[in-house]
Formats: C-alpha cells, sequence, structure tokens
C-alpha cells in the first residue's frame, strides 16, 4: 500500500513570495523528482521560461538515452 501513496520524509508550509506552498520533501538519493518554482512579472514572460526549461528537460533526456554526446565530441575533433 505504502508504495501505491508513496510517502515523504518531511511535510511542510511554507511561504514563497506571498504565496503559501506545501513542500513535500524526500531527503536521500532515492528520488527521482525535482520540483522547479519559477516566477515572474507577467504571462508572457512565464511561457517563455516554461517552454526553455521544457527544451532543457528534453535535450537531456534525448543526451542520455542516445549516444549523442560521443558523436558531438568526435565532430569537434574533426
Amino acid at each position: 500500500m505504502r508504495e501505491e501513496l508513496g510517502y515523504a520524509d518531511a511535510v511542510i508550509v511554507d511561504e514563497l513570495g506571498d504565496t503559501s506552498v506545501v513542500i513535500f520533501r524526500i531527503d536521500g538519493s532515492e528520488s527521482r523528482i525535482a520540483t522547479i518554482v519559477i516566477r515572474g512579472s507577467t504571462d508572457n514572460y512565464m511561457d517563455d521560461i516554461e517552454r526553455a526549461i521544457d527544451d532543457g528537460v528534453n535535450t537531456f533526456k534525448g543526451i542520455t538515452k542516445v549516444s549523442l554526446i560521443y558523436i558531438c565530441s568526435v565532430m569537434q575533433l574533426l
């Protein structure tokens, strides 16, 4: 049952700016999830930031699934 519900080492109610947030923290190396909190002044700015983060995450996923790092390093040597 624990695997289905999940668990947290700490549950904290904190304030970011003027917004209350609930933080679920898992200490140790077993956690494979990270949360990025972004604040911005306009919706357009936030959309740009979201796209940039999404592109970066997808690039990292792609690089770790195939050997693109090796191909890029060989191309630089030529």
